[in-house]
């Protein structure tokens, strides 16, 4: 029996250190698993939260928008109503005297508590105007975003100006049907307004236009980054368009009916964010509500939760720790008690046995080992018998063929010799005819009783190679020579192709490479009726001193089907069952070269296809 190799002293350590590792990738792995979960669904929930009070906080910027509309709108209707400011609209010297009207706009301004006051005569020139901003002329396309309305009724926009974005109402003044000027209101919507959004709300309120922020509920610090943003950032974005230039602005798209979210880096905090257009298009100058949301209570609280899952996987981890420690020495005790006995087995010691303790699984383990050892005991001593048996049958079959090779020898080699003596003499046709058989019949049984021979010493390990110096083509000459009767007698081309550049001599087994290049041979001519053989001869590699001979045998033969050609160099197989009664021989040619190239340290293969030929390849280090 084979040896048995001993397990190394600290296997039980490794056993340990395995079980650990294991409950420390299951316990990270179910750690991080819960912190993953637990901060989805706290960031889930929070961004969810967080789009409900920026939706919440656009109703209340559309409903203070829409309260404001309707005061402003009211305001300017009382003072468009006033028969006094009617009478100087009509009267076409008041109408078109632009100090009048700048004084009309002046006093009624401070009546309609707004920002600004413009007063428009009937062909809508604004001539009156009351803390209206400089630098900019009044127009209807800045305050209606369009011409002069033709429907006589009032407009309102959200437009922005050179010190801040106002809501602006227009209304006419009317005399029945006839328009006889406009009032147009503007109310600054600025920090103010923000703030006191903000405090109904739960979000903090960002009014932008025009690439500057016109009001906002932040803190100085945040506030400025916004305001830097919004300078840098460009036209307002849509959902469908979200920036991703800005390495402070990260966007993240919601539903295509939804204004776009993201989040932005503004000082040290994390505010997520929302921007609400305020106005239809896609002017770079468009106002739009920016509502953002403070991220670090959440923030503290994922960080709050996070530790406390750190601190349960801690604990978890020490527990399992701790456990899997008792667990293992538990469990590794019968182990030991097993490989100890395995051990003690291995080196012939079949009476040793297990003791049974410990858990039911140990009870079991145990008694299936000794069970097993009494076993194997039996089955061990029948096997000494056995192989003392096989080793006296293969000793007698060795000498046997030893014996039976030599006796045979002699007789064949008298009936050869006497063979050709008597056909050296005066003999009729018939009778050379009969002789020449009984030569050609003995050199088969010669090759037979050799060939049975080289097997039984390689089967026996007996063979050894005896390395010399030689003709390496001088063998393949007399190789050719030997082939050559057998060849041209059936009319085949034999084709020798030795490459110049193998050297002369070189050292190795010739009388084996000869023997192993001869049945190559013999079966290429014994199994091609038409065509040639060819055998090639090459360098394959050098190192040094020492070469790779690669040999090739090609026929144009009956070739070998694919199902056999794994077992071709296998003893006393053939190609099919038919060969041996068709062409002849023992199926140990290929099987005792195939030996041969692996005792010289090479290696043989083959290329065939049935009906087409077959190629065999040899290598020989030299």
């Amino acid at each position: 029996m084979g040896s048995t190799p001993r397990l190394s002293a600290p296997w039980r350590t490794r056993l340990e250190a395995r079980l650990l590792l294991f409950v420390m990738l299951v316990t990270g792995a179910s750690v991080a698993a819960m912190l993953v979960a637990a901060t989805q669904v706290i960031t889930a929930g929070a961004l969810e939260r967080s789009r409900q009070d920026q939706d919440a906080a656009k109703a209340a910027f559309d409903r203070l928008i829409e309260q404001r509309q309707e005061f402003a709108a009211s305001q300017s209707r009382l003072i468009t109503e006033l028969p006094v400011f009617r009478a100087h609209l009509s009267d076409p010297q008041i109408a078109d005297d632009s100090a009048t009207l700048e004084a009309l706009a002046q006093q009624y301004q401070q009546s309609a508590r707004s920002d600004f006051l413009l007063v428009a005569n009937a062909r809508g020139s604004w001539l009156g105007r009351a803390h209206w901003p400089a630098g900019v002329e009044p127009t209807w396309s800045l305050l209606t975003a369009g011409a002069p309305p033709d429907d006589r009724v009032g407009h309102s926009a959200l437009v922005a100006l050179s010190d801040g974005l106002y809501l602006i109402v227009v209304e006419p003044a009317l005399f029945v049907d006839e328009v006889l000027g406009w009032v147009a209101a503007g109310y600054r919507l600025d920090d103010g307004f923000a703030k006191g959004l903000a405090r109904i709300t739960h979000a903090d309120v960002n009014l932008i236009a025009g690439g500057r922020l016109w009001g906002s509920s932040l803190e100085p610090a945040p506030r400025e980054a916004v305001a830097a943003l919004a300078a840098g950032a460009g036209p307002s974005p849509t959902s469908a368009e979200l920036p991703t230039t800005n390495p402070r602005r990260q966007s993240t798209p919601t539903s295509a009916d939804s204004p776009y979210v993201e989040w932005l880096q503004l000082g040290e905090n994390r505010y997520s964010a929302r921007e609400y257009p305020l106005a239809p298009g896609r002017d770079a100058g468009r106002p739009s509500l920016l509502l953002v949301k403070d991220w670090q209570p959440t923030q503290a609280v994922l960080d709050q939760v996070e530790a406390r899952l750190l601190f349960i996987g801690l604990v978890a981890f020490c527990l399992a720790v701790a456990g899997t420690t008792v667990f293992s020495r538990r469990a590794t005790r019968p182990l030991r008690d097993v490989v100890e006995a395995a051990h003690q087995i291995t080196e012939g010691e079949w009476t040793r046995r297990v003791p049974v303790r410990g858990t039911s699984e140990a009870v079991a383990m145990a008694a299936a080992f000794n069970e097993m050892t009494t076993s194997l005991t039996v089955l061990n001593a029948q096997l000494a018998t056995q192989k003392a048996r096989a080793e006296a049958a293969s000793s007698a079959k060795d000498q046997l063929l030893s014996n039976m090779s030599h006796e045979l020898r002699t007789p064949l080699n008298g009936i050869m010799g006497m063979t050709a003596l008597t056909l050296d003499t005066q003999l009729t046709d018939d009778q050379r005819e009969y002789l020449e058989a009984v030569d050609t019949s003995a050199q088969a049984l010669l090759a037979i009783v050799n060939d049975v021979l080289d097997f039984a010493k390689i089967d026996a390990n007996g063979l050894m190679l005896d390395p010399a110096p030689f003709d390496l083509h001088d063998c393949f000459a007399r190789c050719r020579t030997i082939v050559w009767p057998t060849a041209n007698a059936k009319g085949l081309t034999l084709a020798f192709d030795v490459d110049p550049a193998v050297p002369v001599p070189v050292v190795g087994d010739e009388g084996r490479l000869r023997q192993i290049v001869l049945n190559l041979l013999s079966n290429a001519v014994k199994f091609t009726h038409t065509g040639s053989v060819t055998l090639r001869a090459r360098v394959e590699a050098t190192a040094g001193q020492a070469l790779t001979l690669l040999v090739e045998v090609r026929d144009t033969g009956i070739g070998i089907p694919k199902n056999v050609q794994e077992l071709i160099f296998q003893p006393f197989v053939q190609a099919d069952g038919s060969m041996t009664r068709r062409y002849g021989g023992t199926g140990l040619g290929l099987s005792i070269s195939a030996r041969l190239v692996e005792k010289m340290g090479g290696r043989i293969w083959l290329e065939s296809e049935e009906g087409a030929g077959t190629a065999f390849f040899f290598t020989a280090p030299l």
